[in-house]
């Protein structure tokens, strides 16, 4: 297992991964003769999911297994198995463009055709940066014959799935770059399904809806890859297509295409400058230039119309502007090619991370040199362009760094600053920190998953922040999917829940629903309370001032009774310390709240979900200590936070020097208390209150005892003795191997001091007898050490 959790080891392990080749069977499966060949490998790769070898080396016995099958049902058993191995690695890696293909490749194998084609659709669909994939999707879309495409719902809706896919930010940049082939819409594809109603559908209306959704993933792959500076063999491909797909010389469509095309700085710029001199030789000015430019270039020629030119004027307008397309490419491109010349690579890798992270300084100067040319660019379309630019060469930089927090947080920034409209900014950085947070970063990264619920906050609605977090907190809690808790991102998203209603919902209702969180937790009656309604001194006092009463104006957002019921759900003994520790801060703004705090404590503080919460302990310690110098109400705090709560050492001693510092500062009411107990005594006890050694330190022993399972178990089965004897009889039993118990320690049977003592003016005196041991034959054994 990795150092870190990913957000997919919360998924749970496919059933067709974990159980027998069985699986088709409904009936409970039979124990296993033997075992599969690749049992041990696929635990092996479960165990250690970053192991790239681990899962090569599962995916290498598994197409084995499935090659030497004896039997159909074996070799379905082995493919759903492959099937899920792949899906499992692939959702951890969607990045890694070599398993997609080998995976692509055994579905070929193993299923056929139309599954090796899905399997590509699912590969530009999770990596839509790779240009190779792309190219590989693309030709089987254009060579095999597939249903691929008419069967999957997306691509009966080419225009959405077009906008599923494209990032928001290219959706900006396209008023600068001519459009791709258009996508055709709903009433340009024929609907298959009204047709198959009344008649049959004719092999060439087959063909044409064919190529218009070939089409479509064509435009769908320009907006995905079309600005990488490597994108040549993808653009080739689209004008094969295209030029394949006109039946009288080339089409506008391919027209559009090279319209687009030769202005994006590209590795073979020069080669598609020359081809688009040789295409346009077909078109007129009117198809070529766009309007907006058109009069610029006729001024030169004293005309004010395209028909006024001759057709020797007409060519000379077509090749100045097409000469002044190729200048401002040729132009950029040669700023850029020191940056990519330095890129050695731009593939996703565990084996070659330190290659990866020594390269990202590379990739940062190229990043800020086009942030730079984009600020200095003074025409709308130009911005455009290069904006566009910028997106695509963050998401390449992303693809071998997409485990570097710090560049998804630039890309970021760049977007919310620079992006064409609000509308186009929102959706894109939704998009990234979806992408960052439930993918790529480890959910140890919280300051991504707290921006982004800022951003919902502040850009969409209190409840969209709120549903998000409320997703993570279920994520995290350890009841869904893998049903692993991740206890230190679970607190922190409980706490980013709890800091969003303070700031967003009337503080009134912020204290009830903790207080109805804390009582229905522990499932007691509230003796406490003396009325039903709601309580004085929780934020609506009488003498309420100004200054609240206009905070609380600001707050207009309403807690949902289905929000505290979410929270509720979750809750678990970490996070139930949170909601009191929320609460208790809550409550000490209003000093007419003291008498809450304290029935708080006294009904709350023995309770075992609070023996082990530092912050619950600490904000006691506080409030008795520095706020209100009371040291009757301290003294208790800490005596019992020594001799019977859980918690580290290191936090009782803590609260031990605050004890001592705030005794220290009010000495005289210490010594005006001094009565049965003494006030004083921390002045002269708190180094054998701190001190390591359990003979002297009887308040650690006390506390020690009670929360030792092992002390627990001893008692359960053992003759009746107290905790602290019996932590004391098996603290001895491992002094000379700390961790490991040794039942029979080496003794002296006859002591040296036993005998009588020995005159030294004495002339003759008689040694004394050497040592004789007992347990010394056992003490001399191997130890055994546990399994634990």
């Amino acid at each position: 297992m990795s150092a870190s959790y990913m957000p997919h080891d919360l998924a749970p392990t496919p059933e067709s991964l974990t159980s027998d080749s069985n699986t088709a069977s409904k009936l409970p499966s039979r124990p296993k003769n033997r075992p599969e060949k690749w049992d041990q490998l696929k635990a092996a790769a479960i165990a250690d999911k970053d192991n790239w070898r681990k899962w090569d080396a599962l995916f290498k016995v598994l197409e084995d297994s499935w090659s030497t099958s004896a039997s159909k049902e074996a070799a379905n058993a082995t493919h759903a198995a492959t099937k899920a191995a792949f899906s499992m690695f692939l959702s951890r890696f969607p990045y890694s463009a070599q398993h997609w293909r080998q995976f692509s490749l055994l579905q070929y194998k193993m299923a056929g055709t139309d599954e090796s084609v899905r399997c590509l659709k699912r590969a530009v669909d999770e990596y839509p940066q790779s240009v190779s994939l792309w190219v590989e999707y693309l030709s089987a879309l254009t060579t095999v014959e597939t249903p691929v495409l008419e069967s999957d719902k997306d691509a009966q809706e080419p225009q959405d799935s077009t906008k599923e896919h494209q990032t928001s930010a290219e959706k900006g940049s396209k008023d600068a770059v001519e459009p791709s082939a258009s996508t055709p819409n709903a009433s340009q594809v024929p609907s298959t399904s009204k047709v198959q109603d009344k008649t049959p559908i004719s092999s060439a209306q087959k063909a044409s809806t064919h190529k218009h959704k070939l089409r479509a993933e064509f435009a769908r792959a320009a907006d995905a890859i079309g600005m990488n500076f490597n994108s040549d063999p993808f653009w080739n491909k689209y004008i094969e297509f295209e030029s394949a797909s006109a039946e009288n010389g080339p089409s506008k469509d391919l027209l559009k295409v090279y319209l687009r095309l030769i202005r994006i700085p590209l590795y073979q710029y020069a080669q598609y400058y020359n081809e688009f001199t040789e295409i346009s030789k077909s078109f007129s000015v009117s198809d070529i230039l766009d309007p907006k430019d058109l009069p610029k270039y006729l001024e030169v020629f004293g005309k004010t119309q395209p028909d006024e030119l001759s057709v020797i004027e007409s060519r000379q307008l077509i090749d100045t502007f097409s000469y002044d397309v190729f200048s401002r490419t040729q132009a950029h491109v040669t700023k850029k090619w020191p940056f990519e010349a330095a890129l050695t690579i731009q593939e996703f890798s565990m084996v070659d991370r330190a290659a990866i992270e020594a390269q990202t300084c590379e990739w940062r100067k190229y990043l800020d040199a086009e942030i730079d040319a984009f600020r200095t660019c003074s025409f709308d379309t130009e911005r455009a362009l290069q904006y566009a630019l910028v997106v695509s060469l963050f998401e390449r930089a992303l693809v071998p760094n997409c485990g570097n927090a710090d560049l998804w947080y630039k890309y970021i920034d760049f977007v919310e600053q620079n992006a064409p409209s609000p509308e186009v900014s929102l959706d894109t950085r939704t998009t990234i920190y979806k992408k960052a947070i439930f993918t790529f970063l480890p959910l140890e990264e919280t300051k991504m998953r707290e921006k982004y619920g800022q951003m919902l906050l502040r850009e969409k609605s209190f409840d969209a922040a709120n549903d998000f977090l409320f997703d993570t907190l279920r994520l995290y809690s350890g009841i869904t999917g893998a049903r692993i808790y991740v206890k230190t991102a679970y607190v922190h998203e409980l706490t980013q829940i709890f800091t969003l209603w303070a700031e967003s919902v009337p503080e009134t209702e912020v204290i009830r629903a903790l207080e109805g969180l804390v009582t229905n937790y522990f499932s007691r009656v509230d003796r406490y309370k003396k009325e039903t309604g709601h309580r004085p001194g929780a934020g609506e006092t009488s003498g309420q001032n100004s200054l609240a009463s206009a905070e609380a104006a600001k707050k207009t957002n309403e807690l949902k009774p289905t929000q505290t019921a979410s929270v509720s759900k979750y809750l678990n003994d970490d996070g139930i310390c949170v909601v009191a520790v929320h609460l208790l801060r809550l409550l000490q703004d209003d000093p007419e709240d003291t008498s809450a705090i304290r029935k708080f404590y006294n009904r709350y503080h023995v309770e075992a979900a609070f023996s082990r919460s530092v912050q619950f302990w600490r904000f006691f310690v506080e409030f008795e200590g520095y706020k209100h110098q009371n040291l009757v109400n301290l003294r208790a705090i800490v005596k019992y936070i020594k001799t019977a709560t859980a918690l580290p050492k290191m936090a009782v001693d803590a609260f031990l020097d605050i004890y001592y510092e705030v005794t220290c500062a009010n000495l005289a009411q210490a010594a005006s208390l001094s009565g049965k107990e003494n006030y004083l005594d921390i002045l002269v006890t708190i180094s054998a209150e701190k001190s390591d050694d359990l003979h002297v330190n009887r308040a650690a022993r006390a506390r020690i005892a009670k929360n030792n399972y092992m002390v627990f178990d001893h008692k359960n089965s053992g003759p009746s003795q107290s905790e602290e004897d019996a932590l004391m009889k098996m603290r001895s039993k491992h002094l000379s191997h700390p961790g490991v118990f040794v039942e029979a320690m080496p003794e002296i049977t006859n002591p040296l001091m036993g005998g009588s003592w020995i005159s030294l003016l004495d002339d003759t005196i008689v040694p004394p007898a050497l040592p004789t041991f007992r347990n010394l034959d056992k003490a001399a054994a191997a130890i055994h050490y546990p399994d634990e």
